[in-house]
């Protein structure tokens, strides 16, 4: 909202323009959701990777899966302590299934649609070829731990490095307003002469969309998709 009272008055000369911005409220909510949802996930590959391990460390102790599995809810509940994550609530309804009698794999698969999360689908498709066609678990659990644990890292250490350049794009974004207000202070009249034209009106909102555009094109461009 400060931003549309911002870019009225600077770009237009007219702050009552800036109410017009519900009309932007809802495709903006939605790209918050889009990117909320990002960080969601993030989360939860994270907690998905030690939920790996603390089963993978369970069955070497000689725990069963379905025990593993338990054990790793626990493992959650104790680091998260009263926060439950996206992780722990759907190990929890895993859990749950467990107590019913339900299949592991099934529940597995259940919970990885539910994460939406690349490494949950690739461990549940893991334990149906185990329980279909055998095999020794501790050791094909422990090669795909270890294969989506370094995928993991890969990924954390691509969004480290990137993270500098996205502070860097979001600085650029609004530079241009700042140098716009600079002048407006120090010079009120310098722009005077697009705000009392049609044609000013339209270069302005011109400039106004290629700035918008550029703002979008420059986080496409630190986004990288692993």
């Amino acid at each position: 909202m400060i931003l549309f009272f911002l870019a009225a008055y600077l770009f237009y000369d007219r702050i009552w323009l800036g109410f017009t911005y519900p009309v932007f409220f809802y495709p903006y909510m939605l790209y918050r959701l889009r990117e909320q949802e990002k960080i969601q996930k993030r989360q939860s590959r994270l907690e998905f990777k030690e939920m790996l391990l603390s089963i993978y460390n369970s069955l070497s102790a000689g725990y069963s899966l379905e025990n593993s599995m338990r054990a790793a809810r626990d493992d959650l509940r104790a680091v998260n302590g009263g926060k439950r994550s996206t992780l722990e609530q759907q190990l929890s309804i895993l859990c749950s299934g467990l107590e019913m009698n339900q299949p592991v794999e099934v529940l597995m698969e259940r919970m990885a649609s539910e994460l939406r999360v690349d490494e949950a689908e690739q461990f549940a498709q893991i334990l149906w070829m185990i329980k279909r066609n055998g095999g020794n678990l501790i050791q094909i659990i422990k090669k795909s731990v270890e294969h989506m644990n370094q995928k993991i890292q890969v990924k954390e250490e691509i969004l480290t490095m990137v993270s500098a350049k996205k502070m860097e794009q979001k600085i650029m974004s609004v530079m241009p307003f700042f140098i716009l207000l600079y002048v407006r202070l120090m010079n009120p009249g310098y722009f005077q002469v697009l705000y009392e034209s049609l044609g000013g009106t339209l270069l302005t909102t011109v400039c106004l969309a290629v700035l918008a555009g550029s703002v979008f094109w420059a986080r496409r461009i630190v986004e990288i998709e692993v």
